[in-house]
């Protein structure tokens, strides 16, 4: 073998080399992205239900944006603009409308928290419209049935007020308007 043939076998044998250096380099990149990923997800689903388990969960929700916006400027002020009001608003979201064993698929399928932050947007909107308001009219009242709607969390039904007579045309127009006035507010802070 000339010199020549041995330095073309050498520059094969170092592209080769580089080539399958840079697949490990790469690989473990990938694999790292993938853990932090999966890492950020999880971190963010167990702040949001912490939070919702203290705010909401024990009955604080008329002063919860308060103790949220308090808790973020603590986070922030240790780990950065990162945690702010409406990450933690986002963290709380994502609590509220993913179980654990969906969150945990979510994140084994590899969704980004961003991808997630979509599907909640989707899987809300779907509820949302999935959610109608309507009166419902009985010939008679049975007090035990209401009650149990009433207190039944998984009840598809969901009761707000119980009357023994039909209320004025005016009161209903009223709740009427208050109850388009509130989804419509509903809509805007979702779309913002």
């Amino acid at each position: 073998m000339d010199k020549n043939e041995k330095t073309q076998v050498s520059l094969t044998d170092e592209g080769a080399l580089y080539t399958d250096v840079c697949g490990i380099i790469d690989g473990a990149r990938g694999r790292l992205a993938t853990y932090i990923n999966a890492e950020i997800c999880m971190t963010n689903w167990y702040v949001g239900k912490r939070i919702k388990e203290d705010v909401l969960d024990n009955q604080r929700a008329s002063y919860g944006k308060q103790v949220v916006k308090n808790l973020a400027v603590k986070l922030t002020a240790k780990y950065g603009n990162g945690w702010g009001f409406y990450k933690l608003q986002h963290c709380l979201r994502a609590a509220s409308v993913f179980t654990e064993d969906e969150i945990v698929y979510a994140v084994r399928t590899q969704l980004s928290w961003t991808q997630l932050r979509s599907l909640m947007r989707l899987k809300e909107r779907k509820a949302w419209e999935e959610s109608p308001i309507g009166l419902i009219l009985c010939s008679e009242g049975n007090t035990e049935h209401i009650q149990y709607l009433m207190l039944n969390e998984n009840s598809p039904v969901k009761v707000a007020q119980y009357y023994t007579q039909l209320p004025d045309k005016a009161v209903l127009a009223e709740k009427l308007k208050k109850a388009v006035a509130i989804a419509e507010e509903h809509y805007r802070e979702r779309k913002n």
